[in-house]
């Protein structure tokens, strides 16, 4: 068995500054760290917070947890750490979202944030693209704004990747 190497992450410091700036977040709903390393204001890598915080799986965080943020990461990395590498942050679609995130109703309510388009947020949460544009009255499954946010059905038995397409 050999031994997979501990990244090395590189955070921008002042001159002279020996010290990686860090500062507390919790957890709130809808957020991803992802989200948290990319539109929060930290210029945070999600690897960089995941090691920090000792997170086995960058995938699952739970409402109310905090976390150590790194700062001004140099090389921020979202993607050295996660599992399914398809795309820049996308859990493994055989996994459920955790239940403290889940309405009554069987959806999350999910941020879009960069990069985003419906067909990775369905595989996310395992859904169909056209389930989620069905939900949220989308005429233009190919038009989401990066901070709109968005009902999403999880784990659907049958999820409907094609009828609301040309």
């Amino acid at each position: 068995m050999t031994d997979t190497p501990t990244p090395v992450y590189k955070f921008a410091r002042a001159a002279g500054d020996n010290t990686t700036a860090t500062t507390t977040y919790t957890v709130e709903s809808g957020d991803t760290l992802l989200k948290i390393a990319t539109t929060k204001g930290f210029n945070s890598g999600v690897c960089q917070i995941a090691a920090l915080n000792a997170i086995p799986d960058p995938s699952f965080i739970s409402v109310g947890q905090v976390l150590q943020i790194p700062l001004n990461v140099a090389e921020p990395d979202n993607t050295s750490c996660v599992k399914n590498k398809t795309s820049s942050f996308i859990p493994d679609p055989t996994e459920t979202v955790a239940p403290d995130t889940v309405a009554p109703d069987g959806t999350v309510e999910h941020t879009v944030v960069k990069g985003e388009t419906l067909a990775i947020i369905s595989k996310q949460f395992n859904s169909g693209i056209c389930d989620i544009a069905k939900l949220n009255n989308l005429t233009n499954p190919d038009q989401i704004e990066v901070g709109q946010v968005l009902k999403v059905p999880i784990n659907v038995a049958n999820p409907d990747d094609s009828s609301c397409l040309p």
